[in-house]
């Protein structure tokens, strides 16, 4: 999750974001542009819901719950959780 985007779209809660969601990446890298584009491309058509329970059901998430963390997924466990997604 990220806070900037999370805090932009909270107030939607599990309701579908009915307005055009705006596509300036100003504020990112050209890297991180492009894995924010291909991350929309692929999850963009899932429901605030099933994005909900399939990131519940990830270790990252579930490690951070455990640990007592309200949440907040370490960096190092998302990096070792997706390591075995990257392609070279």
């Amino acid at each position: 999750m990220v806070p900037q985007i999370w805090h932009s779209y909270k107030a939607y809660g599990s309701a579908e974001i009915a307005e055009e969601v705006d596509d300036d990446f100003g504020d990112f890298s050209k890297d991180a542009e492009e894995v924010l584009t291909e991350v929309y491309e692929v999850f963009g058509q899932f429901s605030a819901w099933k994005l909900r329970n399939m990131t519940h059901n990830e270790p990252p998430w579930q490690e951070a719950w455990a640990r007592g963390s309200g949440g907040e997924i370490a960096q190092e466990s998302l990096r070792e959780y997706f390591k075995n997604y990257v392609t070279s």
